[in-house]
């Protein structure tokens, strides 16, 4: 009983410096060397208590890196990251869309050459990518300024 208090202790520590998953939190108390089952009826307490909750963290965690200006792929990916289910995940992602506009705005913004050459056009897309843009919403946003621009070449990528 008293290892599983400083279980207790030890996570709401943690949870007092930011959010958590269950998963990181879990790994981070079996790190410090507590037993499995001491963590597992910690976490169920903290739910128990609505101190955790993965619904809500996926939520928050979803909308930061929205705000940010990442791509469904990459907030995917940073949801997995935490340890979140693939339920939450799922149903997080079921209202997130690219917005176009945003996506062209951020690209705009990053163009460093005007006209973009070859390369420019190459480096922007790979950018968005690694933003997590899929690749589709990103060749609409490059013809988007190409048209804007009064280029008819587009953006061969």
């Amino acid at each position: 009983m008293k290892n599983e208090k400083n279980a207790l202790k030890a996570a709401v520590d943690v949870l007092s410096r930011r959010p958590l998953s269950e998963k990181e939190l879990s790994d981070k108390l079996l790190k410090k060397g507590f037993e499995e089952e001491e963590v597992q009826k910690v976490i169920e307490h903290l739910r128990s208590l609505a101190l955790l909750d993965d619904e809500e963290y996926a939520g928050m965690v979803v909308r930061h890196y929205a705000a940010m200006g990442y791509g469904e792929m990459k907030v995917r990916s940073e949801l997995y990251r935490r340890g979140l289910g693939r339920d939450i995940i799922e149903c997080m992602m079921q209202d997130f869309s690219s917005d176009p506009d945003k996506i062209y705005e951020i690209m705009r913004a990053k163009i460093k050459v005007l006209p973009p050459d070859a390369k420019e056009k190459k480096r922007i897309f790979d950018m968005m990518l690694r933003k997590g843009y899929m690749s589709d919403d990103i060749r609409d946003a490059l013809s988007r300024i190409s048209a804007d621009m009064g280029e008819d070449d587009g953006w061969q990528i």
